[in-house]
């Protein structure tokens, strides 16, 4: 998938999505903040829609992404996007559903394994996702999906007893949930 296609996809709710809050918008250079690294899909993504503005705009607003975490922590970009210290902002929404439901729901497990049932996930959540947004002074700009979950392991998994003891690394609320313990380590 080509990254114009990437910024056109709109997948799933739970996903790396970029807000603007109302009151911000009226900067010359936008620093937009990201939480993973350049290469990273979601990163590249913003990337390119960063560029899209800054053409559609004849330069008018650049938008300057900063991925890695350089600028905010991943867990801080949309508290600061919400408190106006960056006017626009790329963020993986499950990562939030703490603080709603709605935020996770693509991170339910087996709820969406594809990209076509995540697109219909997602025309389903839109609408109601757009106005929680909006309700926290927030605007959804895109939304790109994640790739379906899985597990890997250097050893077989013939059943559950076979993950005893093995440690992962769990993104959010859900996935710390499917670990078995809701304060393991993320």
């Amino acid at each position: 998938m080509d990254e114009r296609a990437r910024v056109r996809a709109v997948a799933s709710v739970g996903v790396a999505v970029a807000v603007l809050a109302g009151s911000g918008a009226a900067a010359e250079t936008w620093d937009m903040p990201m939480a993973y690294a350049a290469s990273n899909f979601h990163s590249e993504t913003g990337a390119a829609f960063a560029e899209c503005v800054t053409t559609g705009t004849g330069g008018d607003i650049e938008v300057v992404t900063h991925p890695s975490g350089a600028l905010f922590g991943g867990a801080d970009i949309k508290r600061a996007v919400q408190t106006g210290q960056v006017p626009i902002g790329e963020r993986l929404l499950s990562a939030h559903q703490n603080e709603d439901p709605l935020f996770g729901i693509d991170s339910i497990p087996f709820l969406a394994t594809s990209f076509a049932q995540a697109e219909l996930l997602w025309e389903l959540a839109e609408a109601p996702m757009r106005d929680l947004l909006e309700a926290q002074n927030l605007h959804l700009l895109y939304s790109v999906p994640w790739p379906p979950q899985g597990l890997y392991f250097k050893q077989p998994v013939d059943e559950l007893a076979d993950m005893e003891g093995i440690k992962f690394r769990s993104y959010n609320a859900t996935t710390r949930r499917r670990r078995g313990s809701p304060n393991s380590p993320a």
